[in-house]
């Protein structure tokens, strides 16, 4: 019996794992619509929120109040409908993978994971960057008691590897999506 048809894939990994570049490639290789957490999140922002002391607090407090899997469920209802698959980056904790499966049920969690030092020179200059908070965070729920959202994992891509091999890895996993689904591709 083959699974209902996938809307969504998850994408989890640490800070410079590979995973935006992951997207861009499963974008233009396979027709796969991206969302942005951060992008969809700065477009639902209220005005007066935009102004000092900016969106990124009123994203911070809004996650604080409402936790993650409210706000994961916000972000995809301010998101259109797409005729593919839709790759979500990313995916930080267990409470907003529970909104995603709560949408589409389908949906496959994709693991994107790279060598420390690749990760750190990737990372260069950028402010706030903690790989302990994200490791923090895979670990944490309001929800339930999965004891990490690694252990949820359907399939995972090596982040260091090179633009044709992730290409080709994406090929792979976009077979077993058809393969084990009544789902066709869908061409951009």
């Amino acid at each position: 019996m083959s699974r209902p048809i996938l809307k969504f894939v998850g994408l989890v990994g640490h800070h410079g794992a590979g995973k935006s570049h992951l997207c861009r490639i499963a974008q233009r290789e396979l027709g796969w619509r991206v969302i942005v957490k951060r992008e969809v999140l700065r477009d639902i922002c209220p005005a007066y929120a935009r102004l000092t002391p900016g969106w990124e607090d009123w994203y911070r407090s809004e996650y604080r109040r409402k936790g993650g899997c409210q706000m994961m469920k916000d972000i995809l209802a301010a998101t259109a409908p797409s005729r593919n698959i839709s790759i979500i980056d990313s995916i930080h904790n267990e409470d907003e993978w529970a909104a995603v499966k709560t949408t589409d049920e389908a949906a496959l969690l994709v693991g994107v994971f790279s060598p420390e030092i690749i990760r750190k020179e990737r990372n260069l200059g950028r402010q706030n960057y903690s790989d302990a908070v994200r490791l923090h965070s895979w670990h944490e729920s309001r929800m339930s008691v999965v004891p990490c959202l690694l252990s949820q994992l359907d399939w995972a891509f090596g982040g260091a590897v090179g633009e044709e091999a992730m290409a080709s890895a994406l090929r792979c996993l976009s077979e077993f999506i058809i393969a084990d689904t009544t789902q066709t591709p869908v061409t951009s």
